[in-house]
């Protein structure tokens, strides 16, 4: 059994060997507390590490995905005539140019694609209208809008207009269902168009006066829509209905300026 320390000497030993005690104490807490941490810090820069990787994994994936639709849809445009294949190129630069989120698109070094969009359907106005006036009057002394509407001189009227207008960024948030597009050299046709067409959506379950004209300010068009100012969303859903009806030119367009012109219905 210990006594405890009588001399002087006898207490400066204990508390020398008390003090070494505490201290090996002291240092084995330190170390285990370092270890800790260590150990902690490692599992954290390894979890970093791991997400890191993974990142980096999915982006690559994501490249060579891309890529691969990339080849695959080259693939199919090459195996299609050669005016449609030209017609879906035209409508992807269109649809690009009109995506609010590719503002780079109409600025800097990319702005030539857009304006070489709306350059190209300048000139397919200028070449169509002859062509689609006629087809228009022609609809309309038959009162059948669709000899007109999904005519090829309306497809082509209804890409000039669309792609005239694409390189102008969007006048307002406003969109528009368009069921077809006319020069401005008919404008007797737009009206009876317009009057001929309200009939025929009041049959597809539309309401009555759901067809408006609007005159273009870019593309110097008339305009039948369906229905009046929409969002985008609402604009492409109308569009899509629209083609489901067998209007299969039908498309929506953001709002460049255009004004209601409904006094020629």
């Amino acid at each position: 059994m210990a006594t405890a320390p009588k001399t002087w000497v006898e207490w400066a030993d204990f508390f020398s060997k008390t003090l070494i005690a505490t201290a090996g104490l002291l240092v084995s807490a330190a170390t285990l507390v370092l270890t800790y941490a260590e150990k902690q810090r490692a599992q954290a820069e390894q979890a970093l590490a791991t997400r890191r990787n993974a990142e980096i994994a999915r982006k690559a994936d994501a490249r060579i995905d891309e890529a691969s639709h990339r080849d695959k849809a080259r693939f199919i445009l090459d195996q299609l005539p050669p005016d449609l294949r030209e017609r879906l190129n035209l409508q992807t630069a269109i649809d690009y140019c009109n995506d609010p989120s590719e503002t780079g698109l109409r600025m800097g070094a990319n702005a030539g694609l857009c304006r070489n969009v709306s350059k190209l359907g300048g000139e397919r106005l200028a070449a169509s209208a002859s062509s689609a006036t006629q087809v228009a009057r022609t609809a309309v002394t038959q009162q059948d809008p669709k000899a007109f509407l999904n005519s090829p001189a309306a497809a082509a009227q209804n890409a000039g207009v669309a792609a005239a207008e694409a390189a102008r960024p969007a006048a307002s948030g406003r969109w528009f269902a368009v069921v077809g597009t006319l020069p401005q050299s008919a404008p007797g046709a737009v009206g009876a168009l317009a009057r001929q067409l309200n009939a025929r959506l009041q049959g597809a379950g539309l309401p009555d006066n759901d067809v408006h004209v609007y005159r273009t300010r870019i593309s110097n068009s008339f305009a039948l829509t369906s229905g009046t100012d929409k969002s985008e969303e609402d604009a492409r859903a109308r569009a899509r209905m629209l083609r489901r009806a067998g209007f299969s030119d039908a498309f929506a367009q953001p709002d460049r300026g255009w004004s209601r012109a409904d006094d020629l219905r």
